[in-house]
C-alpha cells in the first residue's frame, strides 16, 4: 500500500543519508563482525572499475560495491579443501581407521576436490552493492548477469535471521514485495556497504517493520536508546487523515471485506471517518504507510471488541 518512503521523522536515529551524495555517512552499523575484511586491506576483491555494478533503475548511485576477484575464489578453494581434509580426517578416528589412510585413495582425493571446486563456485560471482537508500545483490555466472534483485532499505517491512551450519543469514523484504538474504558475511564484506543498511533497518524498524527476536539479538537493536519498540499495535487516527488516505486504508483487503461484512461497501471516506475514528495497525492486511501512525503504540488489552466483527479484532 505505500509507494513513497518514509520520510526522515525520526530525529533520534542517525539520518538518512542524500540519496545521490551519501552524506551525512551513518555511523557503523552495530553487529559487525571484525574478522570481515576491511574494504582497503582486502586483496581477495575487485577492485577494476569495469565490474563495478550499476544502480536499480531510477536509484542513486552506487556508493559501495564488493565482488570477489580471481584470488578471492582461489583462496575460497583452499578454504574449502581445508574444511574437507579435516572433516575426513575426523569422521575415520571415529570410524577408527587411521585419520590419514585415505590420501592413497586417488577416488577419494577426486571426491575432494571436486567438493571444493563445488563449494567455491568459480565461475560464479555474487556481486552486493548498496546507494543511499538501497541495497542489490547480483548474480555473474561466467561473465553473464544472471540475477539482480534490489530492496529499498528505509521501507523494509520484514527483517529476519536465523542460524544455519554455515554460519547466520540474514533476510530483508520491503514494503513492495522485493527481497534480498545471504549469511551475514556476506552484507559485510564492505563496511560501508553494512553501515548504509543498518541506518536503513533502523529508520525501518522505528516505522514499523517486523523483526524476529534473533534478529532484534543480532542486530544488537536493544542498543539503540532512541529506538523505541511498540508494547502492541500502533493506532492509526484517521480524524487526522485527508479523504485521499482514509480512501487508501479503506482500499485495504480487510477493510473492504469489513465494509461488506457491516453492509456498507459505498461508505464514502468521511462516512468511514466519522464511524472508524481510530484503527489498529494490525487491522490491515498490508503494512501502514508510517504517515497514518499516530506514533505510540496502543496497549495490548484488546477485551472491547463490541466494535468490530470478531476476525477483525
Amino acid at each position: 500500500m505505500c509507494d513513497r518512503p518514509p520520510d526522515n521523522s525520526f530525529p533520534g536515529l542517525p539520518p538518512r543519508p542524500d540519496p545521490v551524495t551519501g552524506e551525512p555517512r551513518p555511523p557503523r552499523g552495530r553487529g559487525y563482525r571484525s574478522s570481515a575484511h576491511h574494504a582497503e586491506t582486502d586483496r581477495g576483491r575487485e577492485r577494476r572499475l569495469s565490474h563495478k555494478p550499476k544502480p536499480p533503475p531510477g536509484m542513486g548511485p552506487v556508493l559501495a560495491w564488493h565482488k570477489e576477484n580471481k584470488r578471492g575464489k582461489l583462496r575460497g578453494f583452499f578454504i574449502s579443501l581445508a574444511i574437507l581434509i579435516v572433516g575426513m580426517a575426523i569422521i575415520l578416528t571415529f570410524q577408527g581407521d587411521g585419520p590419514f589412510d585415505w590420501m592413497v585413495s586417488w577416488q577419494v582425493w577426486t571426491a575432494i576436490l571436486v567438493g571444493s571446486y563445488l563449494m567455491t563456485s568459480p565461475f560464479t560471482y555474487v556481486v552486493f552493492s548498496a546507494g543511499a537508500d538501497w541495497l542489490k545483490v547480483d548474480m555473474v555466472r561466467f561473465g553473464r548477469l544472471k540475477r539482480s534483485i534490489f530492496v529499498r532499505l528505509y521501507e523494509l517491512r520484514t527483517i529476519k535471521a536465523k542460524p544455519e551450519p554455515v554460519g547466520i543469514t540474514f533476510e530483508l523484504i520491503d514494503r513492495k514485495g522485493d527481497g534480498v538474504d545471504g549469511a551475514i558475511h556476506e552484507f559485510q564484506k564492505d563496511p560501508l556497504i553494512w553501515d548504509l543498511v543498518y541506518n536503513g533497518i533502523l529508520h525501518s524498524v522505528a516505522a514499523g517493520a517486523e523483526v524476529n527476536a534473533f534478529a532484534r539479538q543480532q542486530l544488537r537493536l536493544d542498543d539503540v536508546r532512541e529506538l523505541q519498540y511498540p508494547r502492541g499495535p500502533r493506532a492509526i487516527d484517521l480524524t487526522r487523515l485527508p479523504d485521499h488516505e482514509v480512501r487508501r486504508i479503506m482500499e485495504d483487503p480487510i477493510m473492504r471485506e469489513l465494509l461488506r461484512v457491516i453492509e456498507e461497501p459505498d461508505m464514502t471516506p468521511a462516512q468511514f471517518r466519522d464511524k472508524f475514528q481510530e484503527l489498529r495497525e494490525d487491522m490491515l492486511s498490508d503494512p501502514a504507510d508510517p504517515a497514518w501512525l499516530v506514533g505510540e503504540p496502543l496497549e495490548a488489552d484488546y477485551s472491547d471488541r463490541s466494535s468490530y466483527p470478531d476476525r477483525f479484532s
